[in-house]
């Protein structure tokens, strides 16, 4: 046993030292490109608010001014919210054999501190109906 341990490890001993003569002169990796760390993002297009109706249009534009968040972040909540609502009520069925729930999976982009988790709260915890909600 120990003598099949002793070939192994001066197998890869030897493969090392064979490594190190093939790169001898030469930069074992090539530069990297830092184009990937640039920043080259382009502004999202605006969130369709108006397309919620006036009613939820307007509580969209409050609630987000009550967080401080931009208005997608409620709005994709709400979406979702709803979604998860519905699940178990209603269901698409493009073809007999195959229904879906209307669930969608949401995940708020941006950078930190840019009021994603506001933005979410004010869908979970103040929805609309609720007598205790501070958003009117």
């Amino acid at each position: 046993m120990a003598d099949a341990f002793d070939d192994l490890a001066n197998a890869a001993w030897r493969a090392g030292e064979s490594f190190d003569d093939q790169t001898k002169g030469e930069a074992a990796w090539p530069e990297p490109d830092m184009s990937m760390i640039e920043e080259r993002t382009e502004p999202a297009p605006a969130f369709p608010v108006d397309l919620f109706g006036p009613f939820w249009a307007s509580w969209l534009k409050a609630a987000a001014e009550g967080k401080g968040a931009p208005v997608d972040y409620v709005g994709q909540s709400l979406l979702c919210a709803t979604g998860s609502i519905l699940a178990n009520a209603r269901r698409a069925s493009p073809w007999p054999q195959w229904t879906e729930a209307p669930i969608l999976w949401n995940v708020n982009v941006g950078n930190p501190s840019s009021n994603k988790s506001p933005g979410q709260d004010a869908v979970l915890e103040h929805p609309v109906g609720n007598s205790k909600s501070k958003i009117a």
